[in-house]
């Protein structure tokens, strides 16, 4: 157990993982070094030796479970049992070793066995029954292309394991009685007669998704210019180049360190759906915080331009009016 260790938590090119995904694999990481540090002492003592493979038991493999249903990789979380497996049973030795009890012969069942049958051609790969029967009961998310993977065998092998021991993947089979009591177990007695009436259930359901349907056009801009004149634009880029130079940065935009709820912001957790599944983005100080105050700005000089062309604008405007109206009684 001296180079034992758990993988590296594998990237996510989709945005990253969650940070639930992050704090699980650390304490799973917490809880298999404390283990290795117990065994690895020469006094360890038979309760804490027996509590670091319980944890390991009744803490780290559930939460490997729930990070497969995160997404992860299958080959990521059977690395971990592989690697927690041994641990634990590491653990239990040497706590029955410091109770003075006699170390027993311990054989660990591998997942693949290669027998060699003195045949031409390749070994044979025996696959234990127990493991497929287990990957592929109804509360595990697991398809025979993952599992082959991680068994380092190819599919069709596989399959036909599979079919030898009578083994498939399939759902449990539940009758309309038992989904009819199961749909009425999840609303309270006084919403039965949203399953018995459904036209207020369909009401229910297209409010609840009103924000995912498509609103009204916004109206594009006409021009991917905003300066309607071009000395007002030239304005914009002079006061833009005079702003950066002498290092001003307005204020009301979060980018200034007393408008900071703490340190700078190093990670920003986003909502890409509707699910509400939160992903982590790191904001490397030296790359976005120049990039943040550039921005602002330019936003902030070109606001005042516009506002400034603005009122250019009704100035001229009222000037003409009054021009007519002075028109119009000479004419009278």
């Amino acid at each position: 157990m001296n180079n034992a260790r758990l993988p590296p938590l594998p990237e996510n090119f989709n945005g990253g993982w969650s940070a639930d995904v992050y704090l699980a694999y650390q304490l799973i990481e917490t809880a298999f070094g404390h283990g290795l540090t117990l065994l690895h002492q020469e006094d360890g003592e038979p309760l804490r030796l027996n509590l670091a493979s319980e944890r390991l038991v009744n803490e780290s493999v559930p939460l490997l479970e729930q990070l497969e249903r995160q997404g992860i990789p299958t080959a990521f979380t059977f690395a971990c049992a592989h690697a927690i497996g041994p641990l634990v049973c590491e653990l239990k030795l040497a706590a029955l070793a410091a109770q003075g009890i006699e170390r027993q012969n311990v054989t660990f069942l591998e997942p693949v066995e290669i027998v060699h049958t003195g045949k031409r051609g390749r070994p044979e790969k025996r696959i234990n029954i127990d493991l497929l029967k287990e990957a592929f009961t109804a509360n595990r998310n697991i398809s025979q292309k993952d599992l082959a993977a991680a068994l380092h065998v190819h599919r069709n092998v596989l399959g036909r394991k599979m079919k030898a021991a009578g083994i498939s993947k399939k759902f449990e089979e539940m009758t309309d009685d038992d989904l009819d009591a199961l749909v009425r177990a999840g609303h309270p007695e006084e919403e039965d007669d949203w399953y018995d009436d459904p036209e207020p259930l369909v009401e229910a359901v297209t409010d609840d998704l009103a924000h995912n349907i498509r609103h009204p056009a916004i109206k594009v801009a006409r021009h991917k210019n905003p300066f309607r004149s071009p000395v007002i634009e030239g304005n914009f880029f002079a006061a833009l180049d005079a702003i950066v130079e002498q290092g001003i940065v307005p204020d009301g935009y979060g980018v200034l360190e007393k408008e900071w709820d703490g340190d700078y912001p190093a990670m920003e957790a986003i909502n890409p759906g509707t699910r509400g599944k939160e992903i982590l983005v790191a904001l490397p100080r030296e790359i976005w915080l120049p990039r943040a105050i550039l921005f602002v700005q330019a936003l902030d000089a070109m606001t005042r331009c516009l506002v400034f062309e603005e009122g250019l604008g009704d100035a001229g405007a009222g000037n003409e009016s009054d021009s007519s109206s002075s028109s119009q009684e000479d004419i009278d």
